[in-house]
């Protein structure tokens, strides 16, 4: 699987950083939510709800291993975030559900942005929200699989999520029906790239 060209690598503080992108560990990401939402439960079912629907991507790291993203769907029927009181507060860690390979050594990560995106928010996108979500990500997928199908990209070709992103968006800026306000951020959009890849055009094309 290609990599990202800015992936998540660890500091030499807790915190995990990706070039002026921040990262964050899925316990710092719950002690954010937590900090404006003030009930633990509330705050990792907020977490935990955004991974499933694909409005936050959790991302993995074997030992010396590349990041990869959680497709939503893997992480609705393998994972969970689980909240837990310890003597120093509440915390919250990734758990299975089902049985998952190289789970005990895996490194978790998320982006800062996206987790700021629910901070403001304070809800996630799906069927009982009133107003429909900023972005026509349909519009931007059909593109996305209309370019990969006209380079005859094979189901296991590696791609350039950055640069496929940046394509994208300028892509976007100059259509008439989207524009520039109407653009997600490039960071938005390569998680985007990433999970249509992973989960979309594997299928389309076997």
């Amino acid at each position: 699987m290609a990599k990202p060209k800015r992936q998540p690598k660890r500091s030499q503080s807790s915190k995990v950083t990706v070039g002026e992108v921040g990262w964050l560990s899925v316990d710092q990401a719950f002690q954010q939510l937590l900090s404006q939402l003030g009930e633990s439960q509330e705050a990792s079912g907020h977490l935990d709800e955004a991974f499933r629907k694909g409005v936050a991507t959790l991302w993995g790291r074997h030992p010396n291993g590349e990041w990869f993203p959680v497709l939503r769907d893997i992480f609705a029927g393998h994972l969970t975030i689980k909240a837990r009181e310890t003597p120093h507060g509440w915390h919250a860690e990734v758990a299975m559900t089902k049985s998952v390979d190289r789970f005990a050594e895996t490194e978790w990560a998320v982006s800062a942005s996206e987790i700021g995106t629910l901070d403001e928010d304070k809800t996630v996108p799906g069927e009982k929200r009133g107003p429909k979500e900023k972005y026509d990500w349909e519009l931007f997928l059909a593109r996305f699989v209309l370019k990969l199908h006209e380079e005859k990209v094979p189901a296991s070709g590696a791609i350039n999520f950055e640069q496929r992103a940046k394509d994208l968006r300028a892509w976007g800026r100059k259509h008439p029906e989207i524009g520039e306000e109407n653009t997600p951020s490039q960071n938005a959009m390569r998680m985007k790239v990433a999970e249509w890849k992973e989960r979309l055009w594997r299928k389309l094309i076997s």
